[in-house]
């Protein structure tokens, strides 16, 4: 376990993908983990409550920079720990394989699927939730399952579980995060891989909806 200051860190087994962070106290303020790989950064808000959370490896082998900053006001944060690690992948689809904070597992989820491919069950199955994409707040996580039990969620609700189910059946997947052809707002779709490395798109909501797919999807971040 890696210590400094409120940050605590498990790297035992980064070759599989991930990590463990968490705070070492229990904070009544927000507590953000700032993830940095070269010039690419990621941010997670953790539990204030202590417990370690998943952290996916997404960004491949080489030196990581975790760093754990606690909110002061606003969007003042000052930093309370931070640490750096290497990371050497047994291979690259590694971080795609096991459950994360954004895509955690729930194995009930998986009982409906018994007999066809995630695919169909996510075509066929869901709906999209005009609502929650109404009243959804910037910053919020997919709830995976809310999804499940609703039958219905919005963009990354319906990726993430598409990617969860995935994942518990043995397949490397990912969530997608970024744009489609000309439009600038955000949206999430999934990946997965073929036989040969090649990646495949799995767009939940343009199946439900039948959205034409033809624009290009442009990646800015996944987990």
């Amino acid at each position: 376990m890696l210590k400094n200051g409120k940050l605590r860190i498990d790297a035992s087994d980064v070759t599989s993908g991930y990590f463990f962070a968490g705070v070492s106290e229990v904070s009544s303020r927000e507590i953000r983990l700032q993830v940095k790989h070269g010039t690419t950064i990621y941010n997670y808000v953790l539990r204030r409550y202590g417990g370690l959370e998943i952290i996916p490896l997404q960004m491949g082998s080489g030196k990581y920079t975790a760093t754990l900053c606690e909110r002061v006001t606003g969007n003042k944060y000052r930093k309370i720990g931070k640490l750096t690690f290497n990371v050497k992948l047994e291979d690259k689809l590694a971080p795609f394989r096991h459950p994360n904070l954004w895509i955690p597992y729930y194995p009930e989820i998986a009982h409906g699927v018994v007999g066809q491919k995630v695919e169909d069950y996510i075509r066929y199955c869901y709906a999209y939730d005009y609502v929650r994409a109404i009243r959804i707040k910037a910053g919020a996580m997919p709830d995976i399952l809310q999804c499940y039990q609703k039958k219905m969620g919005i963009c990354q609700d319906l990726a993430a579980l598409a990617v969860s189910l995935w994942r518990m059946f043995g397949t490397p997947a990912k969530l997608a995060i970024g744009t489609v052809g000309k439009s600038k707002k955000l949206h999430a779709w999934c990946v997965t891989w073929d036989e040969k490395g090649r990646e495949k798109i799995f767009d939940p909501t343009a199946e439900i909806l039948k959205w034409d797919q033809t624009g290009t999807y442009k990646e800015q971040r996944c987990y």
